[in-house]
């Protein structure tokens, strides 16, 4: 069978802001909650560890823990809730978040938090994390049919991206106004409301699916990523991107004072951090625009090309208002490939391997992450940091070569409607 996925009708244009379905603004509400949490937690918990210890290593350990979980657990969590209760999941998990970071805010308001009290807790949360993101892979695609996966995720991301803007700036205030201890405490009470919201969630949940064994069931995940031609490509694609976004944000600071002239305590710095994230949210807003209007070849391998375009802009600057508008771009268009990558992956994988395929999907595509900051970093000695900079877009240009020229061309051709009503039961292996 023929699919076509150049353009997206699914995504009705017009209708209000907030989702129609009830279960959807609930499972949307919950997510903000739950995300402004993290959001701060993100910014306050190391602020805590650096006051603990006065230990740059121990703040960095600490935010590294924090990912550990994710690559550790991932995919036998995912396996999990692909047959679980996966507003139960999400419920524990926020739950757990919830008693983990009261934990850790009542001990540093009673001055006896610990470092090691400290790195428990922040394992635990990025384990509940991991759960609650496998889960709520699945429950997307069940509460959003009325209107489209796709405007569900667009509303998401653009609020998500907003909280990333102004999220540092109520971290700093309440760490500058109540101390950093005050943090865990919010973020308790946001994971809190979180769980109770999504209690309220009425759509079944379980997907069911085969059981068997562990193996037999990853590899069934598997088998569909590489089986579905379109996923297959755009996870492939991911690899570059990621590529070229982890080489430009690990030479930032550098290049803030090689090229810029900038100290490295200079707060100026914290610009290009706020242009990135401002192109994230311009990303969210800029797929929403074009993914009904513009065939997923084009949509992919045009990102794909601006990416390498910034890059190259961006390792060419002496300024930094140049350097901020290139970086921006430069995150706007490698966000545009991960959250259509994501937004086709929950259109079209079964809802008994969402968790599975989406998990997976993410592990092989962020693997570029670490494989362009390593060899930025081996490459800034022989050529310098500007140069380097403008090399890191190579990623990109070869994903965009692989959509356009290459093996992956066939593989985006536009093949009919992702209509999320009935792509999931007919689309298995193509």
């Amino acid at each position: 069978m023929s699919v076509d996925i150049s353009r997206s009708r699914t995504d009705r244009p017009g209708g209000r802001w907030w989702p129609a379905g009830a279960d959807a603004r609930r499972l949307l509400a919950a997510h903000l909650v739950s995300y402004a949490g993290t959001v701060l937690a993100a910014v306050g918990l190391p602020v805590l560890a650096f006051q603990l210890t006065g230990s740059a290593a121990h703040t960095a350990a600490l935010v590294g823990l924090g990912l550990v979980p994710y690559v550790v657990l991932g995919l036998p969590v995912a396996t999990y809730t692909d047959r679980a209760d996966r507003r139960a999941v999400m419920v524990v998990a926020e739950a757990a978040s919830a008693a983990l970071s009261a934990s850790v805010g009542l001990a540093a308001l009673a001055d006896r938090l610990t470092i090691g009290h400290l790195y428990l807790a922040v394992a635990g949360l990025g384990t509940a994390f991991v759960f609650f993101d496998a889960a709520n892979f699945g429950a997307v695609p069940r509460v959003a049919r009325d209107e489209g996966v796709g405007r569900y995720l667009a509303r998401q991301w653009t609020l998500d991206a907003t909280m990333q803007v102004a999220g540092p700036v109520v971290t700093g205030a309440i760490v500058a106004t109540a101390g950093a201890g005050v943090v865990p405490a919010v973020d308790a009470v946001t994971f809190g409301v979180s769980a109770v919201v999504l209690r309220r969630i009425e759509a079944p949940m379980r997907a069911g699916g085969p059981g068997g064994r562990l193996a037999d069931r990853l590899a069934a995940g598997a088998r569909f990523l590489w089986s579905n031609r379109v996923v297959r490509s755009l996870t492939l694609a991911g690899i570059g991107n990621s590529m070229t976004a982890g080489a430009v944000l690990g030479l930032l600071v550098p290049l803030s004072v090689d090229r810029l002239g900038l100290s490295d305590d200079d707060g100026r710095i914290a610009v290009l951090y706020t242009a990135g994230a401002v192109g994230g949210l311009a990303a969210a807003r800029l797929l929403a625009l074009l993914a009904p209007r513009v065939r997923l070849t084009g949509l992919v391998a045009g990102a794909l090309a601006a990416a390498t375009v910034a890059a190259a802009a961006l390792g060419a600057q002496r300024n930094l208002v140049g350097a901020a508008i290139a970086y921006g771009v430069v995150v706007v268009a490698t966000q545009v490939v991960i959250l259509n990558a994501i937004t086709v992956r929950q259109r079209v994988t079964p809802d008994e391997l969402q968790g599975r395929v989406n998990v997976l999907a993410r592990m092989v595509s962020v693997a570029g992450l670490p494989v362009g900051t390593v060899l930025a970093g081996l490459a800034v000695p022989a050529v310098g940091v500007g140069p380097t900079v403008a090399m890191a877009g190579a990623g990109t240009a070869l994903a965009a070569a692989l959509v356009l020229l290459g093996p992956l061309r066939p593989e985006l051709r536009p093949r009919g409607d992702l209509d999320p009503a009935w792509v999931p039961r007919r689309l298995r292996t193509r």
